[in-house]
Parts: C-alpha cells; structure tokens; sequence
C-alpha cells in the first residue's frame, strides 16, 4: 500500500504549552512523513507553525524534535494550543512537549 493510501489525521484537545521542544516517538515507511501545526484553542493555524512550515519527519526516531521553517515552539510557551498532526505512511507512538 502506497504511503498516501496511508493518511491519517488527528488534533489534540487542548493543552497548555510548557516547554520549548515538541518531541516525537514515530516511524514512516519508505516515502512517509509526518507534519505538524499548532493551532490556538479555537483550532486556528498560528503564523509560521503550519503544516506547510512544518520540517516533514520520516524515517524511525525513538526522540524526534519537530521543528519549523521560522517559528520556534518558545514563542508559544504557556499559552494554550492544540496540535494537529497529518501522517501519510506513518506512525505515531507518542509526543510531549519538554523544555
């Protein structure tokens, strides 16, 4: 099965964030991703933390730190935010956000 056969999304409730590092425990097959935007508590994209800003992840990382192009995770620090994660091909396991 081709990795696009292979979408799955979900958002986060919400949660406050504390901390300035978002990590991942995930896989992707060959050809997989996995991105990540940060929304605010009403579910709206905050600038520069979009799907498309998002750094795709692939690969097997047991500690993965998701990045974007020009935001940083501090500049949300102990706000309230949810996450919205996009896989194609790929697996989640677990995240937290860690300073």
């Amino acid at each position: 099965v081709a990795p696009s056969e292979k979408r799955g999304e979900f958002t986060s409730q919400p949660l406050v964030s504390e901390g300035s590092r978002l990590l991942i425990n995930a896989q992707t097959d060959a050809g997989g991703s996995l991105r990540v935007a940060v929304q605010d508590a009403e579910g709206n994209t905050l600038p520069g933390f979009s799907l498309e800003d998002c750094l795709p992840f692939s690969g097997d990382r047991v500690v993965h730190e998701v990045r974007w192009r020009r935001a940083r995770l501090e500049e949300v620090n102990c706000r309230v935010i949810r996450l919205r994660m996009v896989l194609e091909g790929a697996q989640l396991y677990t995240f937290r956000i860690a300073s």
